[in-house]
C-alpha cells in the first residue's frame, strides 16, 4: 500500500512532464486553461496556495520555489499535499423522464483518484474549471505595506484576500477536450473568498468561504458541501516531499465537538526531529444552516469526517477503503454516501496512532432543497499551530492542542462577527456594523456583518522633515485618533509612540 507514493515525484522539468505524465500521474501540475494555481497567502505566518479551480496546495509540485501549506512561512514545514472542495446532491429534473432524474452527482475540486491528462492538463478528479478572465484577484484593507499583488479595497474583509469564481459546467477540458471521465455536472457555480490577517494573534489562519450557486433550470435536493484533504505534515527540510517515507507517518484526529478534523507528524521518521505542528481544518458555519440546524452550537449534529487509505480499494481495509464512485449502492464505495455520515468510530480513532498516508472528508448538510438561482454559502478556516508542552508527538494529548484550540476559537469568533450567539439572526443590539464600498462603517444595516475583530487603531500617514542634526514628524490626526474597534464598537486609540 506505500509503493505508489514513491512516485509522488517533484517533475523539475518541462520537458521532463511532457514524457512522465503518464507514469506519475498524480494530476498536480499546470492547468492548461483559465488557471490561476501560482498564488498563495502570504500576509501571516501561513502560506497556503490556493487555486481557481478549488484546490487548496500544490501536492509537492512546485516544491520548493512556491509553498503548499507551509507554517512557518519559510520554515519549510508542509501541512497539506493537496485538498479541494466536494460539492454533492440529487438532481430533480423538470422533465421527470430525464435520465438525470433523481440521481446523485458528486462534484470534486480534487480527489485522491484524480489523474492528468498526456499534455499536462489537470483532467480527471478535476472537475471545476474558471471561464476566460476569471483569474484570482487580490484584495486588502492595508492602505499601505500590504502583499505584493494585493490592491487596496475599503470593502475588502482582511488584509490578503482572494476573490474567484469557477463552476462543475464542463465534461471536457475547456482547452485540451481532454473528457474528465465519471463526471456528470450538477451544474453549479461557485464565489470564493479566502481572508488572511498579519495581526500575531491569527496570522496562522487562513478562512475560506465558498458560496455555491444552483445554475440550472434543475432543483438540487439532498445537498452536501465537504472540504477533502490530503494532510501530509513533515519537515521538508529532513523529509523531502518524493522520498517514500513522506506520505506515510501523519497522524489524524476528529474532534467532532469542534467540528474539526486536525493531522500531526506522529514521530518524524526517518528525518530525525518531527516537525513540531498541528494542522486543524474547521466547519465555522453556513448560511443559511443544513436543514434541522437552528445554531452554530447544534452544527456538530450534521458535521461528518471519513477517511481513508489514499487509493486503497482493497476490502480487508474495512471503511478506509477510498470511494470511487459518485453513488454506490455500497456505502464504502460512494462518495455522496460519505459525504452524509462519518465513517467507522474505531477506524477513524486508530488513525491517531497508526500513522498512514490519509485522505479525509470534512462534510456537513443536507440542504434540503437548492432552487433554480439559489445560493447556500459554507465556511472553513485552515489552521496550523506549534504542539503545547514537551510530550511525545504520537501522544495527541489534548494540552498538546492548546494552541490549535486556541487558535480556533479566534477564528470562530471572528466568523460569527455581529451574530454573537451563531443563530444566523440578527438579535436585537448585535446590529452595529456594516461593510459597504466606504470599508467598515458603525452603522446598522438589518444584516448580519461578519469578519470582525479587534485592531490597533489605523496607521496616520507619516511625513519626515529632514533638517541639519534633527527631524521633524508631521502625522494626520483623524486616521488613528478616530479608529473604532470593530468589537466594541468605540474608538480605542491611546497614544503615540515615537522611535529613533
Amino acid at each position: 500500500m506505500f509503493a505508489p507514493h514513491f512516485f509522488r515525484l517533484r517533475i523539475v522539468s518541462f520537458s521532463i512532464i511532457l514524457f512522465s505524465l503518464n507514469v506519475f500521474g498524480q494530476g498536480a501540475l499546470k492547468k492548461v486553461t483559465v488557471v490561476d494555481d501560482n498564488k498563495f497567502t502570504s500576509a501571516g505566518q501561513i502560506a497556503l496556495t490556493i487555486t481557481n479551480f478549488g484546490t487548496i496546495g500544490t501536492a509537492n509540485a512546485f516544491f520548493p520555489t512556491q509553498p503548499s501549506c507551509e507554517y512557518p512561512y519559510g520554515s519549510g514545514i508542509e501541512h497539506i499535499y493537496q485538498g479541494g472542495l466536494w460539492v454533492g446532491a440529487q438532481v430533480k429534473t423538470q422533465d421527470s423522464t430525464s435520465q438525470r432524474n433523481g440521481q446523485y452527482y458528486v462534484s470534486t475540486a480534487t480527489s485522491d483518484r484524480a489523474t492528468s491528462s498526456s499534455n499536462s492538463s489537470l483532467i480527471n478528479g478535476f472537475e471545476f474549471n474558471a471561464e476566460a478572465n476569471d483569474s484570482i484577484v487580490e484584495y486588502s484593507t492595508l492602505t499601505a505595506n500590504r502583499p505584493t499583488n494585493s490592491q487596496f479595497k475599503p470593502g475588502a474583509i482582511s488584509h490578503q484576500d482572494f476573490v474567484c469564481d469557477y463552476n462543475d459546467f464542463h465534461t471536457r477540458d475547456p482547452i485540451s477536450q481532454d473528457s474528465i471521465a465519471d463526471h456528470t455536472p450538477l451544474n453549479i457555480q461557485v464565489h470564493q473568498e479566502s481572508y488572511v490577517w498579519n495581526f500575531p494573534f491569527i496570522n496562522y489562519m487562513v478562512i475560506l468561504s465558498y458560496t455555491i450557486k444552483n445554475a440550472s433550470k434543475d432543483t438540487l435536493d439532498s445537498v452536501y458541501v465537504g472540504l477533502w484533504d490530503n494532510a501530509i505534515v513533515r519537515n521538508t527540510r529532513l523529509v523531502p516531499p518524493g522520498s517514500p517515507s513522506y506520505f506515510n507517518y501523519t497522524g489524524q484526529g476528529f474532534d467532532s465537538t469542534q467540528r474539526l478534523a486536525y493531522s500531526f507528524d506522529y514521530n518524524g521518521v526517518p528525518g530525525g526531529s518531527p516537525a513540531n505542528s498541528y494542522i486543524g481544518l474547521k466547519l465555522l458555519g453556513s448560511t443559511p444552516f443544513p436543514s434541522g440546524v437552528d445554531s452554530i452550537g447544534n452544527l456538530l449534529r450534521h458535521t461528518y469526517y471519513n477517511a481513508w487509505l489514499y487509493k486503497t480499494n482493497n476490502p480487508n481495509f474495512g471503511s478506509l477503503v477510498s470511494p470511487g464512485a459518485d453513488f454506490d449502492e455500497n456505502y464504502l464505495n460512494s462518495r455522496y454516501s460519505r459525504m452524509t455520515q462519518s465513517g467507522n468510530p474505531a477506524d477513524i480513532a486508530s488513525l491517531r496512532t497508526t500513522p498512514q498516508d490519509v485522505s479525509y472528508l470534512l462534510s456537513t448538510g443536507p440542504w434540503s432543497r437548492l432552487l433554480p438561482d439559489s445560493s447556500i454559502n459554507v465556511v472553513f478556516v485552515v489552521s496550523c499551530a506549534k504542539k503545547n508542552g514537551n510530550a511525545p508527538a504520537g501522544n495527541d494529548l489534548p494540552s498538546q492542542r492548546a494552541n490549535l484550540y486556541s487558535g480556533l476559537a479566534w477564528a470562530q469568533r471572528i466568523y460569527n462577527g455581529e451574530d454573537v450567539n451563531g443563530n444566523d439572526i440578527l438579535d436585537p443590539g448585535e446590529d452595529i456594523a456594516t461593510r459597504d464600498s466606504l470599508g467598515l462603517r458603525y452603522l446598522p444595516d438589518n444584516k448580519i456583518t461578519r469578519y470582525l475583530l479587534p485592531t490597533p487603531p489605523r496607521q496616520p500617514i507619516v511625513r519626515a522633515d529632514i533638517q541639519s542634526q534633527h527631524v521633524t514628524l508631521y502625522w494626520d490626526k483623524i486616521t488613528a485618533e478616530e479608529s473604532i474597534d470593530p468589537i466594541t464598537g468605540v474608538k480605542d486609540f491611546e497614544g503615540y509612540r515615537i522611535y529613533r
